[in-house]
């Protein structure tokens, strides 16, 4: 257990998980078997008189975010811990309460009580802002805002339980979870810019940047004979 935290601590290696709603944190060791991500675009189509293909405008692009890990336990110790931070992942699920007017009120769903997070996970999950581009810090901080969606989890039975005074801790856990990001800034492309270079990845940052002929060298001057030969190239 302290070889993992400390490689998990040296390099940050968290799948780390903010509550908003109760400004709550749970932190998992970054055990990861997958990770994954989707963009999935939704067009309108409208048929012109005569017309057999129809014109399609963007309606949507939605960006998914799946993460599978597992949680290994040295100890009964971290069993304990680990099954602890499975419990208190699924509280997070749950929408806000308020109580209504009046003695004795019932409680009530609070608008906009429903649950949502901020996760952080290296350079990979984070906030957009370009001040966080080389820099790591919670997931309060620096997560990126957004809801979970289809959390599940297993205990790996063939891998066996610490048994202790009447309970079962498993030894080994699978998790899993979709992200559904909410995007602070709307991306687009404004005036032939995007607007938000530094998304999904800061290191992209660097690709907006337009390249200055005097930092390439001769290379994209027409007049060099890189220029010259690579054209005689492309056109025989």
């Amino acid at each position: 257990m302290k070889i993992t935290n400390g490689f998990a601590e040296t390099n940050k290696l968290y799948l780390d998980i903010h509550h908003v709603n109760s400004g709550r944190n749970v932190t998992f060791k970054a055990f990861l078997t997958n990770y994954s991500e989707e963009f999935n675009t939704s067009y309108d189509e409208q048929f012109f008189v005569m017309n057999q293909q129809p014109v399609r405008k963007l309606k949507s692009t939605i960006r998914t975010i799946n993460i599978s890990w597992v949680l290994p336990a040295y100890d009964i110790i971290e069993a304990d811990r680990n099954l602890g931070k499975i419990s208190l992942l699924s509280n997070m699920l749950y929408p806000e309460q308020v109580r209504g007017a009046g003695v004795g009120g019932g409680f009530y769903p609070k608008v906009g009580g429903s649950p949502i997070f901020k996760l952080r996970l290296v350079n990979w999950v984070r906030d957009a802002s370009p001040s966080s581009v080389d820099s790591y810090s919670i997931a309060s901080n620096s997560g990126m805002l957004g809801y979970i969606d289809g959390f599940n989890y297993s205990f790996v039975m063939e891998e066996g339980f610490f048994l202790v005074k009447g309970k079962a801790l498993p030894k080994n856990i699978e998790a899993s979870f979709s992200y559904l990001p909410v995007n602070e800034k709307s991306p687009a492309w404004i005036n032939k810019k995007f607007n938000y270079p530094g998304y999904p990845y800061k290191e992209g940052h660097l690709l907006h940047k337009v390249p200055d002929l005097g930092e390439m060298g001769d290379a994209y001057s027409e007049t060099s004979e890189i220029y010259k030969n690579a054209a005689g190239k492309l056109i025989k």
